[in-house]
């Protein structure tokens, strides 16, 4: 009983995590400021909540060397995947950027076979050209009718899948070692050292860090603050008691909430063939992981 009460639990943290990610591509599109420093501030502000809630937790930040490499693999996906991620938004907009960034599932998929020793159903196997399908429908069959600009978004969509994926692994695993730290001091570990990245790569960029609009600040903090503090610590302290099989399926709510959120907010001309092709998506992204069953695997143990 105890175990299903643990599970449930963990369920709920990281649905309820996955939610309040939704708002991230719309927030970042609300903000006037360059991807590089919203992904910037998104941590800094992040990283100062967590370190407060750590405090107050009485986290311990010391665990030896081996969370510290964690954090920093952790730190370099995240800023690779918020970097690619935000430069998709401004090219083809928060819905469709969090949709192909989301597509990370497909990843965790087959890491799941691998490492994990699940199988896969024929669910599994038709949700892989379902997909395509429906990015086909949701982006256009002419690949030479797109800009050259929405063409790269897509590009960039993509690798903040690959950057999205490897933190999700390397973050699970974080939690699951031994010697972990606990989840809010690992998540300050990770928000300090992505600031770190972020502003270096700021620097090469020539981008300036400074906010003059008041307006700028205030999505910033709330960035920070909820989408990554609040419910990135919601999901951190659920992942490990998930498998990793529904991981892609509960983090699938932020890209079908934010293209919603883009349609609503941003009264984004969707015409029937692309919400029928976001649908289609993510429906295969659902039977990528709903397709697994689990097989003697240590995601449990």
């Amino acid at each position: 009983m105890k175990n299903h009460h643990t599970d449930r639990q963990a369920l709920t943290q990281a649905i309820t995590g996955a939610c309040i990610i939704s708002f991230s591509p719309i927030i970042a599109k609300l903000s006037s400021l360059p991807s590089t420093t919203e992904a910037f501030y998104r941590m800094l502000f992040g990283g100062i909540a967590l370190c407060i809630i750590a405090i107050l937790l009485r986290a311990k930040f010391w665990q030896g060397w081996r969370p510290i490499l964690y954090a920093i693999a952790c730190a370099f996906f995240f800023a690779g995947d918020l970097y690619f991620w935000q430069l998709s938004i401004e090219n083809v907009g928060p819905g469709l950027a969090t949709i192909l960034g989301n597509l990370q599932v497909f990843i965790l998929t087959i890491v799941g076979v691998l490492a994990y020793r699940e199988t896969i159903t024929i669910r599994t196997i038709v949700a892989f050209p379902l997909a395509l399908l429906g990015l086909i429908m949701l982006v256009g069959a002419d690949w030479h009718t797109l800009s050259p600009a929405y063409r790269i978004g897509l590009y960039e969509g993509f690798i903040a899948a690959l950057f999205y994926s490897g933190f999700v692994i390397t973050l699970r695993k974080a939690q699951k070692d031994q010697d972990h730290l606990p989840p809010s001091s690992n998540l300050v570990m990770i928000c300090g050292m992505a600031v770190v990245m972020l502003g270096i790569l700021a620097f090469f960029q020539n981008e300036s860090l400074i906010i003059h609009i008041t307006s700028n600040w205030l999505w910033m903090i709330l960035y920070g603050v909820l989408c990554q503090a609040f419910a990135w610590l919601l999901i951190s302290k659920g992942l490990p008691n998930i498998p990793i099989s529904y991981t892609g399926y509960i983090l699938l709510l932020q890209p079908a909430l934010a293209f919603i959120w883009d349609i609503v907010i941003f009264k984004r001309p969707t015409p029937p063939i692309e919400i029928a092709g976001a649908i289609i998506t993510i429906f295969a992204i659902y039977l990528s992981t709903s397709g697994r069953k689990k097989m003697r695997s240590r995601v449990n143990a």
